[in-house]
């Protein structure tokens, strides 16, 4: 009896700490999760080129905001993507604002959708984070310790799917829908169905936040691009931001090619 008595008390101890360590364990994964809550923003408008020495993104060559004019002569775009990236360039330096996602009210896709300006706000679930974007009132989905489908079936913002490194989501897309209307950055970067686009997010204190990209597209470019972009606390209000597709080009009125347009008349 007693030696019964004996084994049930080790029992009983090692369950005890088996447990505790269990739900120590658990704690710790717990605090290991990055907090990316609250609302943030981003500089906006473009991908920051990394350090000297590694091919970097297209870059602002007219050093004016308004007037945005690709670097065509960046030695990591292949000589196709290279002539786009002209052809956009000498577009705006006439004046003539080629067609884009975001001006004709489309999803501005990845990486474009998280250079915009206003609010961005992290919803962090057990198997999912949910990205909400206020300009345009956008919406990104990534499912947290899953795999890609076997055939992704291509989309706006691409299929998703990410997991936690201590204090960094990694964020691993594919199937990046490809338009002419929708390429990389507003210089007219184009891109192909093997673009393939990985996000780690961190925040590198409580007064900013840092998204560092891998864009890896054999179709386009000659080598993996690196880039950054920083995010700080967003002040401003979080209101409703509708925006209504356009259908013409605002230069000639005509219909836009590949955009759905309902000819019948409503009433």
């Amino acid at each position: 009896m007693r030696r019964s008595a004996a084994f049930i008390c080790l029992g009983t101890a090692v369950a005890a700490v088996l447990a505790c360590s269990s739900l120590a364990a658990a704690n710790e994964a717990d605090h290991a999760i990055p907090d990316l809550s609250g609302v943030w923003e981003g500089p906006g408008f473009d991908l920051a080129a990394p350090e000297a020495g590694i091919p970097g993104p297209v870059t602002n060559a007219s050093k004016d905001i308004q007037k945005p004019e690709g670097d065509y002569k960046n030695p990591v775009l292949q000589p196709w993507a290279a002539n786009i990236v002209k052809h956009w360039a000498e577009e705006s330096h006439a004046g003539r604002a080629p067609a884009h996602a975001h001006a004709l009210c489309l999803p501005t896709s990845v990486p474009g959708a998280m250079t915009l300006h206003q609010g961005y706000a992290f919803l962090q679930e057990q198997n999912r984070v949910t990205i909400l974007i206020n300009n345009q009132s956008q919406t990104r989905h990534i499912y947290l310790n899953a795999a890609h489908a076997a055939h992704v079936k291509p989309s706006w913002y691409g299929e998703s799917v990410g997991h936690y490194e201590g204090d960094t989501l990694v964020i691993d897309t594919i199937g990046i829908k490809t338009m002419d209307v929708v390429p990389l950055d507003r210089f007219g970067t184009p891109h192909t169905e093997k673009l393939h686009v990985v996000e780690r997010i961190r925040k590198v204190s409580e007064n900013e936040m840092r998204i560092d990209y891998r864009i890896e597209d054999p179709g386009v470019f000659t080598a993996p691009v690196h880039a950054s972009l920083t995010f700080h606390p967003f002040k401003g209000g979080w209101g409703e931001d509708p925006c209504s597709e356009n259908n013409v080009d605002p230069f000639t009125g005509a219909p836009m090619q590949g955009m759905p347009l309902d000819l019948h008349p409503a009433f």
